[in-house]
């Protein structure tokens, strides 16, 4: 058997998550010939996509290190297809650096600051948002800082649980108080508007959002934000739980690194993968 786990807008057209192949000694291009989209259309003949219009590895190598199209596959192998850099998929990766963030945090606190509006407290949205808090909280000379949590994302990059849900409340000390929830990202903005609403129900007097990134996907709309993006970005903080993600899903060595991940984290997440196995 061969397992075929295509992302991103072939994922869409193909309308499944994985897909097992049966037989082996066929090449990777026959293989494409053999997936059919959703309208019943061979994918290697869709419009607008070939193999040089997307990145396939094969058991985590990319086709250039191998044979090309013309690449024998083998019972067992693992073949997945990721469209190129275009289009607003979610696997469009962005992997900004620590000082690339430094400077986003900059902007992100002198927009706040320019508001003109009075904040005694940050709270925190968990696990994201609690270094951009850290770093805000410093510019913004306010040293009440809070957390909670809420859960959204599952494990693998670009799926998402089905809304998020609070698991860590705030305290109720805070009833009066004037917010600004900080998050790192605003994809859909369902965690934002949850944190808000229980923000509201604590009793505080004022509470506005904050995010270093935003997508358009995101309704509502965060009072501050930096960056719009439709990338997938990748914070320096949680390279190596996406970087262990994007392995199981078939992406590893040259790959990581040629999405911008440091060669040292790939080889330290490899050298984990390994020893656990």
């Amino acid at each position: 058997m061969i397992v075929v786990r295509p992302l991103g807008n072939i994922r869409e057209m193909l309308g499944e998550n994985e897909i097992v192949v049966p037989g082996s000694g066929r090449t990777v291009s026959e293989l494409l010939s053999n997936l059919h989209t959703v309208n019943n259309d061979s994918l290697k003949e869709e419009k607008g996509l070939s193999t040089t219009e997307m990145l396939i590895t094969v058991n985590g190598v990319e086709l250039s290190a191998l044979n090309g199209s013309e690449t024998l596959l083998q019972d067992g192998d693992v073949v997945v297809l990721i469209p190129t850099f275009h289009g607003g998929t979610e696997e469009k990766f962005s992997v900004p650096s620590w000082e690339a963030i430094i400077g986003l945090v900059g902007q992100l606190s002198d927009k706040i600051r320019a508001s003109g509006e009075y904040f005694d407290s940050i709270l925190g949205i968990a696990r994201g948002g609690l270094i951009p808090m850290r770093l805000i909280s410093d510019l913004l000379h306010i040293r009440n800082l809070y957390t909670f949590s809420c859960e959204y994302y599952s494990d693998q990059p670009g799926e998402r649980k089905v809304a998020p849900r609070l698991v860590v409340p705030l305290p109720s000390r805070l009833e009066g108080s004037n917010a600004l929830i900080i998050d790192d990202i605003a994809d859909t903005g369902s965690s934002l508007l949850l944190a808000k609403e229980h923000a509201i129900e604590s009793g505080m007097r004022s509470v506005r959002t904050a995010v270093l990134f935003v997508k358009d996907t995101s309704i509502p709309r965060p009072d501050f934000a930096v960056e719009t993006t439709d990338s997938w970005v990748i914070f320096p903080w949680e390279i190596y739980e996406t970087s262990i993600a994007l392995m199981k899903r078939g992406i590893r060595g040259e790959m990581l690194v040629a999405m911008g991940i440091p060669r040292k984290v790939v080889v330290e997440v490899d050298r984990i993968a390994r020893t656990r196995k």
